[in-house]
């Protein structure tokens, strides 16, 4: 199970999931950024991007249940319809109107535990994980129960500590994230469920709804690794400890995707990354790139 959960977490990374790094839509020669070539993007380009979000989670579900031994069943086309509401909530959340954010993430997150229950051979709505900030609700028949996400807090508290971050409590509310105003050395940064953008207030508005979109996506992404494989691997080690299967009881760590996406991150060129092609897709697709931002300092 663990071997299968390193494997696919590293497939997510490959297909989509976010890094703590810069979405700089002007991009220095030194991250090469994939701005031009998604920034008209194409009907068949869109729908490669549908299908790569519906196979990964088809083969996350029946991938799971073999490795268990049980029988596959519908798990693959359960979990290739959870792949494609991830995408149509990654769509939605790229969107420039209040709320669309946090729209998504929900839209998103269903997906995602569509993608889980078929994994653990569940109904595929038995049971629903939805995040709020750096909170995630598990609902079930037998009640809701909340989880903090650790790396979310973690990401937010470098980022205040780092970059004198200060919450913007509005776009918070309409992105369903953690979202802040900071001096970032890039104009846009995300990490787990938290995301810090330039506190430039002369950047114009159709530049920052852009720059959003795209943080939003990898919050997204990082929703998506999250529940369809980083999860599974958390309470499959937990379950080895009586300590800590009540502490995760509480938590979500998210500690092994950002590890491995701070891995590949180091291993890719900026303009190679498979999950900031994607953000800077979907953002295109909801704001064409018409203009330049100023580069990052």
């Amino acid at each position: 199970m663990l071997r299968l959960g390193i494997l696919m977490s590293g497939a997510a990374l490959l297909a989509g999931t976010p890094l703590p790094a810069a979405a700089q839509w002007s991009c220095e020669e030194s991250f090469e950024c994939p701005a031009a070539d998604v920034s008209s993007p194409s009907a068949g380009r869109q729908l490669q991007t549908v299908g790569i979000n519906a196979l990964l989670g088809g083969v996350t579900a029946a991938a799971t249940r073999i490795v268990r031994g049980e029988p596959v069943g519908d798990a693959f086309w359960n979990g290739a319809i959870g792949g494609g509401l991830i995408y149509a909530g990654k769509r939605v959340a790229v969107e420039d109107f209040g709320g669309a954010g946090l729209l998504g993430r929900e839209l998103a997150s269903v997906g995602g535990s569509v993608i889980r229950n078929a994994a653990a051979g569940r109904g595929v709505l038995e049971e629903l994980v939805l995040p709020a900030g750096p909170v995630r609700f598990y609902i079930s028949r037998n009640g809701v129960v909340p989880r903090v996400d650790v790396a979310t807090l973690v990401a937010a508290g470098s980022f205040v500590l780092a970059h004198d971050a200060k919450l913007d409590l509005s776009e918070t509310i309409s992105s369903g994230a953690l979202v802040f105003r900071a001096a970032t050395p890039a104009p846009g940064l995300a990490s787990a469920g938290a995301v810090a953008v330039w506190a430039d207030d002369d950047m114009p508005d159709g530049e920052r709804a852009r720059l959003l979109a795209h943080e939003r996506v990898h919050v997204l992404q990082y929703d998506q690794a999250f529940l369809t494989w980083d999860e599974g691997i958390e309470r499959w080690l937990a379950a080895r400890s009586p300590a800590g299967r009540g502490f995760l009881n509480h938590v979500d760590l998210g500690a092994l995707s950002v590890g491995l996406r701070g891995g590949l991150g180091l291993a890719l060129q900026y303009g190679d990354r498979p999950w900031e092609r994607e953000a800077y897709l979907l953002s295109a697709v909801a704001h064409p790139v018409s203009t330049t931002l100023p580069h990052a300092h």
